[in-house]
């Protein structure tokens, strides 16, 4: 929480329900958190050997996009697990999780945007390579 967080110092305890969805979203996260980073990290080796016959670039980009996303979801996932398992820092844990997804969408967000630029730049210089 930060020093102007209106919410620090309040000790809210989620009900047993609302901890048993929470603590089951925390895991499938970081299962899958701990999937995606593994999955990254083979995109980028095998981009790394595609480089030496000319390719792979892609590869490690995406491979690196996923190890990222993958860190930021197990985070979020301990953060929720973290609500289930401490008293009086829900709050606290919550609002770590929530920074973390925040982060994720705005890399999706920062993404997205890029390979919009990239299409609508590819699709111009096809366009201007067919019109000479």
């Amino acid at each position: 929480m930060t020093a102007n967080d209106p919410l620090q110092g309040v000790a809210y305890e989620f009900s047993e329900e609302q901890n048993q969805v929470i603590g089951r979203l925390g895991r499938y996260m970081r299962i899958l958190g701990i999937f995606a980073i593994g999955v990254g990290a083979l995109a980028c080796i095998v981009g790394l050997f595609a480089i030496r016959s000319g390719g792979g670039l892609a590869a490690i980009v995406q491979g690196a996009v996923s190890v990222a996303i993958g860190a930021l979801t197990r985070g979020a996932g301990l953060e929720f697990e973290g609500i289930v398992a401490t008293q009086g820092n829900d709050i606290g844990h919550l609002m770590n999780a929530l920074r973390s997804l925040l982060k994720i969408y705005q890399i999706h967000i920062w993404l997205l945007i890029a390979a919009f630029v990239a299409i609508f730049a590819m699709f111009a210089f096809l366009l201007g390579s067919h019109s000479v």
